[in-house]
């Protein structure tokens, strides 16, 4: 990378967190690569958040405040990156925050080897609010990332510690590559449908093997609010449904990984609305999706025999699924 550096925008999503956008900012302010174009985009806040916003504004001329009626982390998210005009778009979370070295490290991997690669990712790391963040050194170790191996993060039980390839935040996006993604209004996983989406249409990204990006984790949260687990499973059948089925002839060498998750899903789906007053709702809606895709799991090859059969005996018997999620403690 030669010349002039290139323009990254920083696309933040705000609505209702005042106690946590000044270390979001700070982060931000910090970075050491300074060409940055700060978008902020106040998804109809209540509380003091707008006003942090337009004051940040003026402090940062690089800064720009969109305000909006409130209509959810997506349309926020879209807002931002259709304003957006930087060579490569950054999403960190309003109430994270990430080394100074963040952005610089990203940029640098993305052009790893010369390449021109669509997508760069840092490992992160969770933290509880009464947490002390330690920050490791920011140490520029990169690798390539087959994008077959993060979709399968992202559509399989496989562990990936740090890497969190269903998140939208920890990564540095080509904005070429993804000009025509947008987010899309799930009531959950709205991050993990814009990934899945993003990595059928790749070979591969760059990894910086650094935890640079920090999760807060804290109650109140979207994620754990009440009624979250239904609404993630819920979310993650019509994404994993709608994405299998939009996929061209090319991506179907995918079609295993949509395939036995969606089946996957539906089991724990189903096992979440099971006596009670949406079990009617939730079996209609699967038998509509298990219909379309029956024949082409029970022929997928890729996914082995006894796995199929295991998953077909849980979704058409929720009280064994219920009984195995007591015994075994598993919700995922």
């Amino acid at each position: 990378m030669t010349g002039e550096p290139e323009l990254v925008s920083v696309i933040v999503p705000v609505y209702n967190v005042e106690d946590y956008l000044p270390g979001c900012l700070h982060s931000i302010g910090e970075q050491s690569y300074r060409n940055l174009e700060i978008i902020l985009v106040d998804d109809g806040s209540t509380d003091g958040s707008a006003g942090l916003c337009d004051a940040y504004a003026e402090c940062d001329a690089r800064t720009k405040v969109i305000h909006q009626s409130n209509q959810g982390l997506w349309a926020a998210r879209n807002a931002g990156q259709d304003a957006a005009s930087g060579t490569y778009l950054f999403f960190p979370d309003a109430d994270d925050c990430f080394h100074k070295e963040t952005i610089r490290l990203l940029v640098e991997a993305i052009h790893l080897n010369g390449k021109s690669y669509p997508l760069a990712i840092c490992l992160g790391l969770k933290f509880w609010e009464a947490d002390e963040i330690i920050r490791p050194e920011a140490k520029p170790v990169f690798r390539e990332i087959p994008a077959a191996q993060l979709l399968e993060g992202v559509l399989s039980s496989s562990d990936f510690p740090g890497l969190f390839p269903q998140n939208q935040w920890n990564k540095l996006y080509r904005a070429s590559e993804v000009n025509g993604l947008r987010s899309r209004n799930y009531a959950r996983g709205q991050d993990r449908d814009y990934q899945m989406r993003l990595y059928t249409m790749i070979e591969s990204a760059v990894l910086v093997e650094t935890p640079l990006y920090y999760w807060r984790q804290r109650c109140g949260s979207l994620s754990s609010t009440g009624d979250s687990a239904f609404l993630q499973y819920k979310s993650n059948v019509e994404m994993t449904f709608a994405n299998y089925k939009a996929l061209s002839e090319e991506q179907m060498k995918y079609r295993h990984l949509f395939l036995h998750y969606l089946f996957r899903r539906m089991v724990f789906y189903k096992n979440c609305a099971w006596r009670t007053c949406r079990q009617k709702e939730v079996f209609d809606a699967c038998r509509v999706y298990e219909r379309e895709t029956l024949r082409d799991y029970i022929t997928c090859r890729n996914v082995g025999l006894f796995s199929k059969m295991a998953v077909l005996l849980f979704l058409h018997c929720p009280p064994l699924t219920r009984m195995w999620t007591v015994l075994s403690h598993n919700t995922a």
